[in-house]
């Protein structure tokens, strides 16, 4: 990337190469930011918190986005990676929190086998969490009439 032609936080407006901040949700230019993190690179991470933008230009506003252009010149995109070791997957995500599980196997009998191996088995719950459904199916088995209200 050589220039961050347009960086706005808020609730910017347009696609690529139309893009136009918000007149009262905006948190000021950005590109030096974005600048800092992505010029020189084939490809970067921009954050998209009120933190990196320095301030949260709409109190309250949980629907915030980061809008950004880049011009790129010189030899192209990065070479794409080697292909993966047969059998792998690769994930990336930029937020530490989440945790992603896979299972595979040939039949779905196997994946639950490795999920129970991770999770443990599930305990039967106990009589009293089963309620009326429970008191019923007894009542109806004991071939007891169920109680009226009268």
């Amino acid at each position: 990337m050589s220039n961050v032609t347009f960086a706005a936080y808020g609730l910017p407006s347009g696609t690529c190469g139309s893009f136009a901040k918000d007149l009262e949700c905006n948190a000021g230019d950005q590109r030096a930011n974005v600048s800092q993190l992505c010029l020189g690179k084939h490809s970067c991470t921009v954050p998209v918190s009120n933190t990196f933008a320095g301030q949260d230009p709409c109190h309250g506003n949980q629907q915030k986005t980061m809008a950004v252009q880049v011009q790129c010149h010189g030899s192209g995109p990065a070479p794409d990676p080697p292909p993966a070791t047969p059998g792998t997957l690769f994930v990336a995500t930029p937020d530490p929190v989440v945790d992603l599980l896979f299972f595979a196997g040939p039949t779905m009998h196997d994946m639950l086998r490795q999920y129970t191996a991770l999770t443990g088995r599930m305990s039967m719950p106990p009589k009293w969490a089963l309620g009326l459904w429970y008191v019923l199916l007894m009542l109806l088995l004991a071939g007891l009439k169920r109680p009226t209200t009268d």
